[in-house]
């Protein structure tokens, strides 16, 4: 049995990744926000979200410790029924949300005068995080048409730069393995055909 791929909003969305990748480069290039200091500027660093927002931030997660500093991965649910100690004025908050809106979220973001800053990144301008947040990073993925795709690829690029900031790395090296990954993103999903095939196999 021959299986492909149906051609409908999920799969132009999934075809869209590399312009998307591209114009998020090119934003983060000629990006507004200064960088965020340095992580060790804090005394600890929180990185929240939920379901796929919150996965995306573990390599973040990883970089950090990896660097040293003191990291806590832990999801706005929880975070919301404890995790009193994170609630810091020298705690920084990486709080990710593709809509801005997931109530976690909001009903975290009515405690922000707690901490000392937090760092929002979300594809909603107008989201309550990207109006609340200390500073917004936004995804530039325009609209999905189902599920979580261009904005998850999004979210793990943007992340991959924060990173660099946050643990002082070269942010113009980030940026550039970004722009170095778009041709294989670009001729991954030019035989999408063929992986289908391979994986149904």
């Amino acid at each position: 049995m021959t299986l492909a791929p149906i051609r409908g909003p999920y799969f132009h969305d999934l075809q869209a990744q590399p312009e998307v990748l591209r114009r998020l480069v090119e934003r983060l290039e000629r990006a507004v926000n200064p960088w965020p200091a340095p992580a060790r500027e804090f005394g600890r660093v929180v990185l929240t979200g939920m379901g796929s927002s919150w996965y995306a931030q573990y390599p973040l997660h990883l970089a950090l410790h990896r660097c040293g500093l003191n990291s806590s991965w832990v999801e706005t649910s929880e975070l919301l029924l404890g995790y009193e100690s994170l609630y810091r004025p020298d705690t920084l908050v990486v709080a990710v949300s593709q809509s801005g809106e997931s109530a976690e979220i909001v009903n975290l973001l009515k405690r922000r005068h707690e901490f000392g800053r937090i760092l929002g990144v979300t594809n909603a301008p107008e989201s309550t995080l990207g109006r609340n947040a200390t500073s917004t990073w936004l995804l530039h993925a325009g609209q999905e048409a189902t599920v979580s795709c261009k904005t998850y690829l999004a979210t793990l690029a943007l992340l991959h730069v924060l990173s660099a900031a946050l643990t002082g790395g070269p942010v113009t090296q980030a940026l550039e393995d970004l722009r170095g990954m778009i041709p294989f993103v670009t001729d991954y999903l030019r035989n999408v055909e063929a992986h289908v095939g391979a994986m149904a196999g």
